[in-house]
This record gives structure tokens, sequence and C-alpha cells, in this order.
């Protein structure tokens, strides 16, 4: 009987390039500052965030690279909740 074997994890295609990527696509869209640019970021950001959980419970990726990635999407999102707090302030202020 043939065993089965655990898939290998992985690094990240080209983790720095895709986080700059990510960061600079959030900049973008933080500074044109627009409440649906917000929402659809932090849509984004849940989704990678998921996928990236996804793949690290079947082990498809090192434990390196997703704390790399969850780093760079805690960070935008941390960044999101500032604006949308000045955003409020502004309002109310």
């Amino acid at each position: 009987m043939g065993r089965r074997q655990r898939p290998r994890r992985r690094h990240l295609e080209a983790p720095s390039e895709a986080s700059e990527a990510l960061a600079l696509l959030a900049e973008t869209l933080l500074q044109c500052r627009d409440g649906d640019a917000l929402c659809q970021i932090r849509r984004m950001l849940i989704l990678e965030r998921r996928k990236l959980r996804e793949m690290r419970q079947r082990e498809e990726v090192c434990s390196k690279c997703y704390n790399r990635f969850l780093s760079i999407i805690t960070d935008l999102e941390l960044k999101i909740e500032e604006e949308e707090y000045r955003k409020a302030l502004r309002r109310w202020g």
C-alpha cells in the first residue's frame, strides 16, 4: 500500500513584490478618501487573510511566509481603521 504524502510546504512566490503591491494599492485607495474604497480594501484583505489561513491549514506555505503576509495584512487593516477614525473625527468635529 502506498503512503499518502504530505504536500510540500513552499515559500510564497515573490513575497516582497506581492506585499509591496498590496501596500501600494491600499495607500492609493486610502488617499482618495472614499468610503467605498475603504470597504473594498477591507473586503480584499479579509479574503486574502482567509486564503492565507486555508493555505497554512493545508500546509502549503511555510510559517515564515505565512507570518510575513499576515503581518502585512494586519498593518493594512490598522491603517484603514485609522483613516476611518480620522474621517469620523472630521465629520463630528
